[in-house]
């Protein structure tokens, strides 16, 4: 596999964690415990 795969991967891995967190916020949940397993990985 080549790099750019691994950039564009992680871009969007990026973008969906991003999107995701917006949604989860404008749903009125609390993403507390999303928030501290992804930064306790």
């Amino acid at each position: 596999m080549r790099a750019e795969f691994f950039d564009i991967f992680g871009a969007m891995a990026f973008l969906f964690i991003i999107i995701f967190a917006i949604w989860m916020l404008k749903t009125n949940k609390k993403p507390r415990k999303w928030i501290t397993a992804l930064s306790g990985v």
